[in-house]
């Protein structure tokens, strides 16, 4: 009886801690990607804002349209280059990668459930794979995953707010 607990409660664990990274890689996929959507917004308006200055829509001045067209150039590549230099993409990209290998973990544990092909050591050995390829979490987004994860999975109200 007491080993069946043990097992259950290792279960439960890794249920856990897999429903909890899934969040987490989900919520950081999805930071990194609006952030390179907001910013090619921002490209785009810019951008129209550029060229009605070059086509004297905004002002028949010239200096007046060579400066907005300066600042709105110089605007644009601050973004282009914040969004490069910090990787934005990429970052969204890896933690979509991060997510999909968490997924293949709840299908070893169906597998671990119906007794089949698979042992803890397995699981545990692909779980130390995985975090050993993750960055250091973000540990705001972290917390907000782990109270996701206990919402989701019906246990005790949040914490560590």
């Amino acid at each position: 009886m007491e080993q069946d607990d043990k097992v259950l409660n290792r279960l439960h664990e890794i249920v856990f801690t897999t429903r909890m990274n899934i969040i987490y890689h989900e919520d950081s996929e999805a930071f990194f990607r609006n952030i390179v959507n907001i910013t090619t917004f921002l490209s785009l308006i810019s951008s129209s804002i550029a060229f009605a200055a070059i086509g004297k829509v905004i002002s028949s001045s010239p200096e007046t349209n060579a400066a907005i067209i300066a600042l709105v150039s110089l605007f644009v590549a601050i973004l282009n280059g914040l969004v490069l230099a910090y990787g934005m993409n990429a970052k969204a990209t890896l933690h979509a990668d991060l997510k999909k290998k968490w997924i293949e973990i709840i299908k070893d544990i169906e597998l671990l459930e119906n007794n089949e092909r698979i042992t803890f050591n397995e699981i545990d050995n692909k779980i130390n794979t995985i975090h050993s390829s993750e960055p250091a979490p973000y540990k705001k987004r972290l917390i907000k995953s782990y109270n996701k994860a206990k919402i989701a999975l019906g246990l005790d109200r949040q914490c560590c707010a």
